[in-house]
């Protein structure tokens, strides 16, 4: 079946990119030309110099090499077949048998990061992308079997965000819970596991080495591996939400301060990048200049009285180098413009970073 029969087929709607198992040869060379050696040199200082030692040394890394050599081929014809294709409205995962998975169907997702080091040298990072929908009989496991799963994920995940975070808003402003793991959102505040905490009590959110860092109270701390919270995502982002508001309402005048997301590449948080936004923010009233009133003492027709409006703002930000998920860049007096003179209030961009 060509691509535009199976498109019509599975009314997945446009097709997007096509990802499959390709040979690792050059993450293996890499890998190989770290751990040879150091087999090598290891194994001398472990064994010793003489003639019958050095034999064994050879025999040790030649039988690494060979083992790794072999562990490669064997992965490569296990996934040989797989294949995997995005569309703009969900994906097929192919195998033996193919997945067809809707993007709105999608109801749980964990990603699991691990760096893999061989001492104290970094030699490989894995990554693992469980996805649970609907009508599916178990999860399904993407990793970098695919060299390029960071990219497909990225896609799969910007899509899920679009169905699933306004389902989780709806249901937060029914006064709902929303669970995600061992987390649990209301309108009261943050439960973890069966301790519950008010959203005054909650001083900051970030994840730090791979763990979500919840810190509350005073000094008090609560760490979580990213990897065991389902819809990381959707939480930070819902929880984002619910800070921007809550510090809209504990204003009284104006100048209040705005925060948005951002998600960036791992590449972009470490090196830093500039990033153009989009934001909706209040500014000074073009017809009345912030009184709120015309000339003829009435209502402002355009702003209702509030002496600014809403309107959609593009700025340029500048993400500093070796940024990480979690953070906040501050971009002061870029928020929603103040009263009666009052100063602008400050812009926090919430940094998400795709690893």
């Amino acid at each position: 079946m060509d691509i535009d029969q199976r498109d019509e087929k599975n009314d997945l709607g446009r097709f997007v990119k096509e990802f499959k198992v390709e040979p690792l040869w050059k993450n293996y060379f890499s890998v190989m030309a770290i751990v040879i050696p150091l087999t090598f040199v290891i194994s001398l200082v472990k064994l010793g110099s003489s003639t019958s030692d050095l034999y064994t040394v050879v025999f040790i890394t030649i039988g690494v090499f060979v083992l790794g050599t072999l562990l490669v081929f064997i992965t490569y014809i296990l996934n040989q077949n797989k294949r995997l294709f995005l569309y703009e409205k969900g994906f097929i995962y192919s195998n033996q048998n193919s997945q067809i998975i809707r993007y709105e169907d999608i109801t749980a997702v964990w990603e699991e990061i691990t760096t893999n080091k061989l001492n104290g040298i970094k030699v490989s990072t894995n990554y693992r992308y469980t996805i649970l929908a609907k009508n599916q009989l178990k999860s399904l496991v993407l990793d970098n079997n695919f060299p390029d799963i960071q990219e497909a994920f990225e896609y799969i995940r910007a899509n899920v965000i679009q169905y699933q975070l306004p389902i989780a808003r709806e249901r937060y402003d029914r006064g709902e819970s929303i669970p995600f793991g061992v987390l649990t959102i209301n309108q009261d505040g943050l439960k973890i596991r069966n301790k519950k905490l008010a959203w005054e009590e909650i001083k900051g959110i970030k994840i730090v080495n791979g763990s979500l860092v919840i810190k509350f109270n005073k000094n008090q701390e609560w760490f979580e591996p990213v990897s065991k919270i389902p819809n990381l995502f959707i939480f930070l982002m819902l929880i984002n939400e619910i800070f921007d508001e809550k510090i809209s309402n504990n204003s009284t005048k104006g100048g209040e301060d705005l925060r948005c997301n951002l998600q960036i590449s791992f590449e972009e948080a470490l090196s830093g990048c500039e990033k153009e936004i989009k934001i909706n923010r209040l500014e000074l009233c073009d017809e009345c200049y912030g009184a709120g009133v015309d000339s003829s003492g009435d209502v402002c027709p355009v702003c209702i009285g509030e002496g600014r409006n809403k309107v959609i703002k593009t700025l340029k930000v500048n993400i500093p180098a070796n940024s990480q998920s979690g953070e906040d860049v501050k971009i002061a007096g870029e928020g929603n413009t103040g009263l009666n003179g009052e100063s602008a209030g400050d812009l926090y961009i919430h940094l998400i970073v795709s690893e």
